[in-house]
C-alpha cells in the first residue's frame, strides 16, 4: 500500500495503473452517482482527480523539453516561453491541491449546499468534516511556497525572472525568481520567497523546485487517499476498494518520471546545496514502489562563475536589484 516517513514517500506502483497514483484505483471503484457527487453537483471523483493530474503531467513534461533544450543566446525569447509554462504549472498545482476538497465533499453526507463563494475547506470544517483540515496539515508544509507563489502571480503586477548560472564545467543552470518592488522602489526578488543569504539576493533553480512539485504530484494523492479511508469508514462503514479492472497506459506518467530522474543531482543554485530535497527512484526488489529520499544534492563549487539574467523590464524602473550579483563567500 503507501508508507510515509518523516524522511521519504514510498508509493506501491500498481501494474494497472504505470505510474499513476494508488488513488485512481480506488476512485474508479466508486459506482456512479453513488455517494453525495451527484447531489453537490459535482463530477465523479475519479474524474476530479484526472483532470487536474493529467493537466499537470501534461504541462510538466513540455516545460522538462523546454528546460532540457534552453539556449537564451540561439533563442531569446526561450526564456519567456519556460516562465509562461512555469507560471501555468503553478496555477494547475493551486487547482489540483485545492481540487481534493471536491473529492473529500463528495463523501460527505447531504447536507445544504455549500454557497458558490464559500471556501470549501471552511465549509467541511464547519461541518465537522476533519479530513480536510488534516489533508491541509499534512501537505501543507511542502505546498506552502508554491501557493504563496501562485497567489502573488495571480493577485499582483509581480512576474517572473530568469536567471541562470553559466558555468564553464555545467553549461547553463537555469532558475528563476518572483520580481517585486522594493521600498526604494526597485525592482528585484521577492523577499518573501526568495530570502537574502548573507545580505546577497537569491533565486531558485528549476531543478530545486521541479523535484518538490514532481513530490508533491504523489504527497497529495497518497494523503488525500489516507483522509479518504477514514472518513468513508467512519460514514459508510468500509473502505473504498481497489478496482484492479481499472487500466491506464499512463505512458505520459512514466516519461515524466524518467525525465525527472534524469536531471542532474548536483545542478542547484548555491543556497539549495544545504536544503533536503526529495529525489525519486524506483525500486523493483519485490514491490514495485516509487520512493522519494529526502537528501542533499552533490555540492557543486559555483563560485566565480558568471550569472546571466533575460528579461525586458517593464519599459519605466531603471533601478533593479540582482540575485547572486555579490558571489556569496
Amino acid at each position: 500500500m503507501v508508507n510515509i516517513k518523516v524522511d521519504k514517500l514510498e508509493i506501491e506502483l500498481k501494474d494497472n495503473l504505470s505510474f499513476m497514483p494508488p488513488l485512481i484505483g480506488y476512485l474508479s471503484s466508486v459506482p456512479e452517482f453513488s455517494y453525495s457527487y451527484k447531489y453537490y453537483h459535482l463530477r465523479h471523483p475519479g474524474g476530479i482527480f484526472n483532470l487536474q493530474f493529467s493537466s499537470i503531467v501534461r504541462i510538466f513534461n513540455s516545460l522538462l523539453d523546454d528546460i532540457e533544450s534552453y539556449d537564451p543566446k540561439s533563442s531569446p525569447k526561450s526564456s519567456d516561453k519556460i516562465l509562461d509554462k512555469y507560471s501555468s504549472l503553478i496555477s494547475v498545482f493551486a487547482k489540483y491541491f485545492e481540487s481534493s476538497y471536491e473529492i473529500i465533499l463528495c463523501f460527505c453526507n447531504q447536507h445544504q449546499k455549500p454557497k458558490e463563494n464559500n471556501f470549501l475547506h471552511k465549509w467541511l470544517d464547519d461541518k465537522e468534516y476533519f479530513s480536510g483540515g488534516k489533508y491541509f496539515k499534512q501537505c501543507n508544509q511542502d505546498y506552502d511556497f508554491f501557493r504563496r507563489l501562485n497567489n502573488q502571480l495571480k493577485h499582483s503586477s509581480n512576474t517572473l525572472r530568469m536567471v541562470y548560472f553559466n558555468s564553464y564545467l555545467y553549461g547553463l543552470i537555469p532558475g528563476y525568481y518572483l520580481e517585486s518592488v522594493s521600498s526604494d522602489g526597485s525592482l528585484g526578488p521577492e523577499e518573501s520567497l526568495h530570502p537574502k543569504v548573507d545580505k546577497t539576493h537569491t533565486a531558485n533553480s528549476f531543478n530545486y523546485d521541479l523535484h518538490r512539485l514532481y513530490y508533491l504530484l504523489y504527497k497529495i494523492p497518497t494523503t488525500l487517499l489516507d483522509v479518504l479511508q477514514h472518513q468513508v469508514k467512519k460514514l459508510y462503514g468500509h473502505e473504498l476498494d481497489f478496482n484492479e479492472k481499472f487500466h491506464v497506459e499512463g505512458d505520459d506518467v512514466q516519461q515524466l518520471f524518467h525525465k525527472i530522474n534524469a536531471l542532474p543531482n548536483f545542478l542547484f543554485f548555491p543556497i539549495e546545496y544545504s536544503i533536503n530535497i526529495p529525489f525519486p527512484r524506483l525500486d523493483s526488489n519485490a514491490e514495485k514502489k516509487l520512493i522519494f529520499d529526502m537528501k542533499k544534492p552533490a555540492y557543486t563549487d559555483l563560485r566565480g562563475e558568471r550569472v546571466s539574467f533575460s528579461f525586458n523590464g517593464d519599459g519605466f524602473s531603471r533601478i533593479y536589484r540582482m540575485p547572486f550579483f555579490h558571489e556569496i563567500k
